[in-house]
Parts: structure tokens; C-alpha cells; sequence
């Protein structure tokens, strides 16, 4: 297993290509932090837990389309924060 990526654009290569270890060294790096980001927007651990899951396979299944001139860091942070609006929301509607 890589223990890091040159860049970036190294990492989005291999993830393109359908490498396992590159999905996990994204996994390994980026999901307790975005856990907790997640957790600061929605206070609930397990609302969080499922928002950045889902974000992660979306990574996944749509690696393919991923650029490899931008930051995975911010597409992970921006794509958790609208998973978390979606889920306020959600929740907003179910109380009201």
C-alpha cells in the first residue's frame, strides 16, 4: 500500500484507474476528519457518520469523472457540507 501520494493529481490518477489502495489511503486520510466537520454542521455522530459514507461512494462510483487539476480536499469538504444541508433539510421536513 502507498503510504502517501506524491500530489494530488497522483492520487486522482490511481483513484481513476480503480486502484483499492488508493480509495483506502483516501479513506484512511480524509474520514475522521470529515466526521467531525460533519458533526459540527449536524450535531449527530450517526447522521454524520452516514453523510460522509455516502460521499465517499459517490467518490467511488464516479471516479471516472474526477479532474485531476483540482483539490480532492476541497471537493470532500464542499461535497460533505452539501450532504449535510441535504440532511438538515431532510430532518427539517420530517419534524415540521
Amino acid at each position: 500500500m502507498h503510504s502517501s501520494y506524491k500530489n494530488n493529481t497522483q492520487l486522482i490518477q490511481f483513484l481513476k484507474k480503480g486502484d483499492i489502495e488508493a480509495y483506502a489511503y483516501l479513506v484512511d486520510t480524509y474520514n475522521h476528519k470529515l466526521c467531525l466537520y460533519a458533526n459540527s454542521l449536524l450535531n449527530d455522530v450517526s447522521a454524520s457518520k452516514d453523510v460522509v459514507q455516502n460521499v465517499f461512494m459517490k467518490v467511488w462510483e464516479k471516479r471516472h469523472y474526477l479532474k485531476e487539476d483540482f483539490s480532492i480536499k476541497s471537493y470532500l469538504y464542499t461535497s460533505v457540507y452539501n450532504g449535510c444541508i441535504n440532511e438538515y433539510n431532510r430532518k427539517k421536513v420530517v419534524t415540521a
